[in-house]
C-alpha cells in the first residue's frame, strides 16, 4: 500500500496539472487528459483491494453484466451533458437487458455492419497500435525494438503496420486521427508517470491491444 507521503506527491502532481490546464483556456483534449490523470490518481487513492470490491468481479460469460454494473457506478461522472437521443438511464437499462439476453435497441445503431476492411472497430485498433508505438518512443524505446514488439503482438510485417495509419485517416478522417493520437499520447504518458516501471506497463497495454486486434480480426474471417 502506498504511504501518505507518496499519496500526497501524486495529489500535488494532479493539482499542478489542474492549475496548468485551467490557466491555458482548456480544450477538449487537455480536459480529457486532466480527467484521465485524475482517474489514475483515484485508482491509487482507492487501492486495488477497494477498487476490486467496488467494481466487483465476474466470471466467464458475465462481462456485459459486469460492465453494466460499473457504468452505473460511474453515473456521476458520465451523466453530465448527456445527448438527447437516449437518456443515461435508458442506456443502463439496455446494458442490463442485453447482458440478460435481450436484443439491442440503442446499441444496434443506425449503420450497417461494415466489411472487413471498413470495420470501424478494426481500424480503431490499428490506430491504437500506432498510438502505443508513439508511447514507447516517448519512453525511450529504440525504433528497432518497437518494430520487433509490434510484429510479435500484432502478427503483421512493418510494411503492413506502416500502412495502418493511412487506412485510419481514410476511414476516420485525418483530423480525427491526429486528435486521437495527440490526446491518447498525452493521456498514456500521464498514466505512465504513475507507474513504477512505465515501459513494462506500456508493454502490458500493447499485449492487451494485440489480443484485442487478433480477436476482432477473427470476427471478420
Amino acid at each position: 500500500m502506498i504511504d501518505g507521503c507518496v499519496l500526497h506527491q501524486h495529489l500535488d502532481a494532479v493539482l499542478r496539472a489542474r492549475e496548468h490546464c485551467l490557466s491555458e483556456n482548456p480544450t477538449p483534449g487537455s480536459a480529457q487528459k486532466m480527467l484521465k490523470m485524475s482517474l489514475g490518481f483515484l485508482r491509487i487513492l482507492m487501492t486495488d483491494e477497494l477498487l476490486d470490491k467496488a467494481m466487483m468481479r465476474g466470471g466467464d460469460g458475465e462481462g456485459l453484466l459486469l460492465f453494466a454494473h460499473r457504468v452505473q457506478i460511474l453515473q456521476p461522472l458520465l451523466k453530465n451533458n448527456w445527448p438527447n437521443d437516449f437518456t443515461f438511464e435508458e442506456m443502463i437499462g439496455e446494458l442490463y437487458a442485453v447482458a440478460h439476453g435481450d436484443a439491442p435497441r440503442i446499441f444496434q445503431g443506425k449503420g450497417k455492419q461494415g466489411k472487413f476492411r471498413n470495420s470501424h472497430a478494426l481500424v480503431t485498433l490499428k490506430l491504437d497500435a500506432h498510438l502505443w508505438c508513439k508511447v514507447l518512443g516517448e519512453l525511450g524505446v529504440k525504433a528497432t525494438v518497437r518494430q520487433s514488439i509490434f510484429i510479435d503482438h500484432f502478427g503483421v510485417t512493418m510494411e503492413a503496420f506502416q500502412k495502418w495509419r493511412k487506412e485510419a485517416k481514410d476511414k476516420l478522417t485525418p483530423d480525427y486521427v491526429n486528435r486521437y493520437l495527440v490526446s491518447g499520447l498525452g493521456s498514456a504518458l500521464s498514466m505512465a508517470a504513475f507507474q513504477k516501471e512505465p515501459i513494462a506497463w506500456a508493454m502490458e497495454q500493447i499485449a492487451a491491444a494485440g489480443i484485442s486486434y487478433q480477436k476482432e480480426l477473427n470476427q471478420h474471417r
